[in-house]
């Protein structure tokens, strides 16, 4: 076998050897009832497809979460094993090895050392803070997201090197991918532009800059159009969304911590539960390496941190 392939297939054999036992699980009623079972009749049907894109996740009267590209990959699913669980969370494993393998490429493009990035690689394909994301059926939609959002920023590395429309073409493709299944994609084009401004040498001719920002601004239209058919009525006040991010930011902490220490985890976290120590121990060490880094490793530094804040 070809030495560059061989990192794939550790990860695959290991993601699969980690996780496959989960196929045994059975639904944990946590949301995916509703979606797969309650809903079953609409996502077993290649008819509703439209439906999916002009509804919520969960096709309810308050509409409130845009995912349709989870509720295609469910539909998708259950072509194979009907409402059974076992083909569900199979898939749930095959996308984080997916988003793995698109780690190790990102890492890779960006000149970090081979060995490094599968070593990072196989830190987040292992990493206890993501159990739920392959184990948790509904919990597919962050690797979903992280597959297209990678995969959006790998063509636009492709683009800024080649500047050849296939490249392009393929990061709208993704971007819009991302967004039909998280808004939180939206913020894609700020680490896009932090790349573009701070750690990338070449330039853009003008042409190319105005071409990509528009394709950028078509993609987040086109979503935001369908969003809006989608949660008529259930759309928030630009306060109360800026209110709830100040309210929940320490979040931000508190995450920072599960990284470091991978402690007393759950699914659905409750503020009053959790011990900010580990956050407030992560933030220092985080500090710590941002005082050390000079040039452009703490603009890397910084680089990495966005994609957390971001995302």
């Amino acid at each position: 076998m070809n030495v560059k392939y061989r990192p794939y297939l550790l990860i695959t054999l290991l993601g699969l050897l980690l996780y496959s036992w989960s196929a045994f699980f059975d639904y944990s009623f946590l949301d995916d009832h509703v979606l797969i079972l309650e809903n079953y009749s609409i996502i077993h049907s290649l008819s509703n497809l439209g439906n999916i894109f002009t509804n919520d996740v969960f096709f309810a009267t308050g509409k409130f979460y845009y995912r349709p590209l989870l509720n295609v990959s469910l539909m998708f699913d259950s072509f194979i094993s009907g409402n059974l669980p076992w083909f569900f969370h199979l898939v749930n494993v095959l996308l984080h090895i997916l988003a793995t393998f698109l780690i190790f490429s990102l890492l890779n493009r960006l000149k970090s050392p081979r060995p490094l990035s599968f070593l990072l690689s196989l830190l987040f394909l292992f990493h206890p803070a993501l159990v739920q994301t392959v184990a948790w059926i509904p919990g597919r939609n962050d690797s979903l997201l992280a597959v297209f959002v990678i995969g959006a920023f790998l063509y636009f590395l492709k683009f800024l090197e080649s500047q050849k429309p296939i490249n392009f073409i393929f990061y709208i493709v993704f971007f819009l991918l991302a967004l039909f299944t998280k808004e939180t994609a939206v913020f894609l084009p700020i680490l896009l532009g932090f790349y573009y401004l701070f750690l990338y040498n070449n330039k853009l001719i003008l042409s190319d800059k105005l071409i990509f920002s528009f394709g950028t601004l078509a993609a987040v239209f086109i979503w935001f159009i369908f969003r809006s058919l989608a949660i008529t009525g259930g759309n928030l006040q630009l306060s109360t969304i800026l209110q709830s991010i100040l309210d929940n930011s320490f979040a931000l902490i508190i995450g920072l911590g599960k990284f470091f220490f991978p402690l007393d985890l759950s699914i659905m976290s409750v503020m009053k539960d959790t011990h900010p120590i580990y956050g407030i121990v992560a933030v220092f060490i985080l500090g710590l390496v941002c005082i050390i880094k000079e040039g452009t490793k703490k603009e890397f530094f910084v680089f990495g941190l966005l994609w957390y804040l971001l995302f």
